[in-house]
């Protein structure tokens, strides 16, 4: 996490290699439908790449479990659904209010950081990230070269990071009731 912290694309792609089963899982059992798995999985990983430093060190994966489990019940609750999860015990599972509110935040700057992106970037990370596709398919499959798809999808997650680098101010303030 600290060679990602540094914007290390690397060890990123290794931690999506190493992660990216157990937070499919996850997201897979709360939600029972593999399109939202895929989508929460491609959300989680964005966030970590925007945002790495959410993680304060701890068990990683126990981390992403949770982060992935939470993120599901989000959208279980927005579609109206009951809820009815079986969580690992061993996974910590105490969010302060703010973590909440914060992740809510996170969530929908992520979504339209992502509908703000050229489309040619937009596609690759979709095909990389959502659908789980290597550098290398995605190529034969959009007849890219190699290194304009490892460009593009560089660029865009750049993209991502600063738009998440960048403060966020709202018109109005909020009104708590």
């Amino acid at each position: 996490m600290q060679r990602v912290q540094a914007g290390d694309t690397l060890a990123f792609e290794y931690l999506w290699d190493r992660y990216c089963g157990l937070v499919y899982g996850v997201a897979l059992r709360v939600v029972g439908e593999p399109g939202a798995a895929e989508d929460i999985t491609q959300i989680v990983f964005l966030k970590i790449w925007a945002r790495p430093a959410a993680f304060h060190g701890g068990s990683l994966g126990g981390w992403l479990s949770r982060v992935t489990h939470n993120l599901a019940i989000d959208v279980i609750r927005r579609r109206g659904r009951a809820v009815f999860v079986e969580l690992n015990p061993d996974a910590p599972t105490e969010w302060t209010l703010d973590e909440v509110v914060l992740a809510r935040i996170e969530e929908q700057r992520l979504r339209e950081s992502l509908r703000a992106l050229p489309e040619h970037q937009r596609v690759l990370i979709h095909l990389n990230f959502f659908e789980g596709k290597a550098h290398e398919e995605i190529a034969t499959l959009t007849r890219l070269p190699l290194g304009t798809v490892k460009t593009r999808i560089r660029a865009g997650i750049g993209r991502l990071r600063a738009a998440f680098a960048e403060p966020q101010h709202s018109a109005q303030p909020t009104v708590w009731e």
